[in-house]
């Protein structure tokens, strides 16, 4: 005979005067021997559910709970394959008594194998999974890298064709690829914005208005337009170069770099104004010129648009 109190097996000493009118009661029509008994608490510490004797009925529902929750931990949503089907793990939880644990001793050799199995893809999953993680994030970034097309393809590869536990690990490669492309890329947009920077100093100190300020007043301005000196970067590891990433995209740093010589032209254009409260911006025709001809006509014109400029107070060219 088994007793249950609230869907709970009571072992042997568990039940007391208290719990008899709220226990459930079963004739148990299966008897199982020492040996099957043994067999069945080898398999549960297999998974590391102690049981001591006499415990079989009270732990079976929680190994076949952790039997069930191994087989589904092997896979899941792509790029992992699917789980393995554990309907007969789910049968059995369904079943009471004996009959539950006669069914687990007549599969004791199949969940040896399955647990030992389980184990290692969980494992391997677990090793692989961070690193797909990463890679994901390396891959988004390199979205808007010509460089790192084919890389991108492969990673879409990996997750449709649910490719993530290969025996050939297809993750470490992707990685290392995507890394050193996006590495390439941050760093070349880096100097880009370094080189722009330089210029654009070199082409403030080269105006006779940025010479005249005071040193409070160029950083004042510089400042306000957002011109900054480049600082160095640690991309030493690929934690640090997501994190580069994240916080300015590399379509992000090019347009920094785009913008470099407008944030130039107003720092000149405050200089002036600073020194010359009345100075006026003014730009300059643009055009293609072609012959000798076009050069004299363009200078001519300029000449007037810039003397009849200065008649109303002085002007930037810009």
């Amino acid at each position: 005979m088994s007793a249950t109190l609230n869907g709970a097996v009571l072992a042997p000493g568990q039940l007391d005067q208290n719990k008899i009118s709220k226990a459930e009661f079963r004739v148990e029509r299966v008897t199982l021997a020492v040996t099957e008994r043994l067999a069945i608490r080898k398999v549960f510490q297999a998974l590391g559910v102690g049981c001591k004797a006499g415990e079989e009925l009270s732990k079976a529902p929680e190994f076949l709970d952790k039997l069930a929750a191994l087989g589904r931990a092997t896979g899941g949503e792509p790029p992992l394959p699917a789980p393995p089907p554990v309907v007969d793990v789910e049968d059995l939880r369904a079943k009471v008594g004996n009959d539950q644990l006669a069914g687990i001793r007549d599969k004791t050799a199949d969940f040896h194998k399955r647990i030992g199995e389980w184990s290692k893809t969980k494992a391997l999953v677990e090793a692989r999974k961070p690193i797909w993680e990463l890679v994901e994030r390396l891959a988004k970034h390199a979205q808007s890298v010509a460089a790192a097309a084919d890389s991108v393809k492969q990673v879409e590869a990996v997750r449709s064709q649910r490719l993530l536990l290969e025996p050939t690990d297809p993750v470490a490669p992707l990685r290392s690829a995507l890394a050193d492309t996006l590495r390439k890329a941050v760093l070349d947009a880096h100097a880009a914005l370094a080189e722009a920077y330089a210029k654009g100093i070199s082409s403030l100190e080269a105006s006779g208005f940025w010479r005249r300020l005071t040193d409070a007043n160029r950083s004042t301005i510089l400042a306000s337009v957002g011109l900054a000196p480049v600082g160095p970067m640690d991309l030493s590891t690929d934690q640090a170069l997501l994190c580069a990433l994240d916080a300015q995209s590399i379509s992000a740093g090019q347009a920094e770099t785009d913008a470099v010589p407008g944030r130039v032209q107003r720092a000149l254009e405050q200089a002036a104004r600073l020194l010359e409260p009345k100075v006026r911006p003014i730009s300059i025709e643009r055009s293609t010129l072609t012959t000798t001809a076009d050069v004299d006509a363009w200078v001519d014109r300029q000449k007037k648009t810039l003397v009849d400029a200065i008649k109303d107070g002085p002007v930037l060219v810009s």
